[in-house]
């Protein structure tokens, strides 16, 4: 788990904007996404926005992980309004190219090509 900017230490002053990435390799996208909305409320003022990045990615044992729904429950969980989901996919000319896998693979079990972002965008 990263954030994308520190939150800065003993500031009392509230934000408009918090940005965080949920990119990484996460052994629990749920406990992550609760950390990452509660660090938020904490500095956001009234009416900020918390923007976190997420992405599917699959388990060492294949299992497909996507923490989306986590960062929604979370921000809900926290009376945050949950305003957008965006999904960024790279495109070259009119197709959507998807990365190369950088996940573990298994053999023999079926996989998730992961080819967006999730940009989920809760307020307060």
């Amino acid at each position: 788990m990263t954030a994308t900017a520190p939150m800065p230490p003993d500031s009392a002053e509230s934000v408009d904007l918090v940005i965080a990435s949920l990119l990484g390799n996460l052994a629990d996208p749920v406990r992550a996404a609760e950390y990452i909305t509660a660090l938020a409320t904490e500095a956001m003022a009234m009416g900020g926005v918390l923007v976190v990045l997420s992405r599917c990615r699959h388990s060492t044992e294949g299992v497909l992980l996507d923490p989306a729904g986590s960062i929604i429950l979370a921000a809900q969980s926290a009376d945050l309004l949950y305003l957008q989901h965006i999904v960024a996919a790279p495109v070259t000319g009119d197709t959507v190219t998807a990365p190369t896998p950088a996940d573990p693979t298994v053999p023999g079990l079926p996989r998730h090509l992961v080819a967006h972002t999730d940009i989920c965008v809760p307020a307060a």
